[in-house]
């Protein structure tokens, strides 16, 4: 009897469905998609300074990383104002959202989360054999106060996206430091700012202010959004001293590698790039929201780069998704967020905006 590789694994990787990317672009391919609105990258690409840091570390890739990514991590300390060993890197910040699972949960323990939160925690939940405790959500938000709650006895992580993906909510500071007063100060809280910079009139050192005084807060980055480094996979945390050394014992060696370090630390100094990448995002934004409502799409509030429309009947998600595939256009489905009758989309280009527009004009009202 052939043996079952399934069943020889963890009992909990049995029930896990994998990850599913919003879609992936091969520009060598002649039927490629026209647009590309599912991944919530960057249209305008990575920054000048990040395209040259790019070409110098093509010269050094024989060469192993610096394990510690110390120059990376001095950058980020100086444009942030705080110590280096506060710091944390990852490839992506998924990856830092999958260490602290690995090294909080195990059988026995729980962790929190909201509907329609993004979908990694889950997944870092059960790949660490904890149980989940799904808070249901408030205006396709984080309801904190319900979340504060329901912290059970063996709950030992809690996570909050703000802005959240795939919904777009937003939190402001103080809600999360009222938030961080009330959980057991044995319960870390992670706070995923992925999107943070899109956040009109944002300030990323007002969540960061709150390290000082709660130890048991993580708060993790991405240069794969704002900063256009979505293919390098790089991504950071801060925390307290003892946390970030946690986290260092439980990470690969080498696991953000050069190309990344050198780019990374060049684009998070690149200040124009910031600017023009939030400006043009935002722009970008009100042409979407205008031009969905006057083709009668209702879409939910929004501080990411994206926006997440309400499917209009008889349409469902998979029929308007495959639609607007047809039409070569591609959005993404959210399903699998407990959202079956919204698709999110990305902010694009003008050209790329219009496009979708047009398309999904077209096939509503024929």
């Amino acid at each position: 009897m052939k043996p079952d590789f399934i069943q020889l694994a963890h009992p909990q990787l049995r029930q896990l469905t994998p990850y599913e990317p919003g879609g992936y672009v091969d520009a060598q391919s002649p039927t490629r998609l026209k647009v590309h609105l599912a991944s919530n990258e960057n249209p305008l690409g990575c920054g000048a300074l990040a395209q040259k840091a790019l070409r110098t570390a093509i010269d050094n890739i024989h060469r192993y990383p610096d394990g510690d990514g110390l120059r990376l991590k001095e950058t980020i300390a100086e444009r942030w104002a705080i110590d280096k060993e506060h710091i944390t890197l990852g490839a992506g910040s998924n990856e830092v959202l999958c260490l602290l699972a690995q090294a909080y949960l195990g059988s026995n323990m729980s962790a929190v989360y909201a509907q329609h939160a993004f979908l990694v925690y889950a997944l870092a939940v059960m790949t660490a054999g904890a149980r989940s405790i799904v808070v249901p959500a408030k205006n396709w938000g984080h309801d904190l106060r319900t979340m504060a709650q329901s912290i059970a006895a063996d709950t030992r992580l809690v996570f909050i996206a703000n802005p959240n993906n795939p919904t777009g909510s937003y939190l402001p500071p103080s809600a999360i430091a009222d938030f961080v007063q009330q959980v057991p100060t044995e319960v870390i809280v992670v706070l995923d700012e992925a999107y943070h910079e899109y956040v009109p009139g944002h300030n990323g050192n007002a969540t960061l202010d709150l390290l000082k005084s709660h130890p048991n807060l993580v708060i993790t980055r991405s240069f794969s959004k704002l900063h256009g480094l979505a293919g390098l996979r790089v991504g950071y945390a801060f925390s307290g001293l003892a946390i970030a050394d946690i986290l260092n014992r439980v990470r690969q060696p080498f696991n953000v590698n050069s190309v990344g370090l050198s780019v990374a630390q060049a684009a998070i100094m690149d200040e124009q790039h910031i600017a023009n990448s939030v400006a043009f995002n935002q722009r970008g934004m009100e042409q979407l929201c205008s031009g969905l409502h006057e083709i009668g799409v209702a879409t939910l509030p929004s501080m990411a780069n994206f926006i997440v429309m309400e499917i209009p009947p008889p349409y469902h998600s998979l029929t308007l998704h495959q639609a607007l595939r047809s039409a070569g256009i591609l959005v993404r489905r959210i399903d699998v967020y407990d959202m079956p009758q919204h698709l999110r989309v990305t902010i694009g280009n003008e050209k790329e905006n219009k496009q979708f527009l047009h398309a999904l004009q077209k096939i509503i009202q024929s």
